[in-house]
């Protein structure tokens, strides 16, 4: 991916990219080659990623929007 668009990727595209490979899983859909990151393991490889970016210093915790420290919003 181009450096510009890796700078704005959100948590929340993160999560949708998971949802989309639970529900690949959850209906059989053919996995990818065997030499390449099945499914599941991609969703849990998102959840291990968010779960480091928990945050609880406001609201009771939460994920920022963005994953990128510089972009506040």
């Amino acid at each position: 991916m181009p450096k510009n668009w890796t700078l704005q990727l959100g948590n929340d595209d993160q999560s949708f990219w998971a949802m989309t490979c639970l529900l690949a899983a959850e209906v059989n859909f053919p996995n990818p080659p065997p030499q390449d990151p099945q499914w599941l393991a991609l969703a849990q490889a998102v959840f291990n990623l968010q779960h480091d970016r928990w945050d609880e210093t406001q609201c009771k915790g939460g994920l920022h929007w963005q994953i990128n420290p510089p972009n506040p919003v």
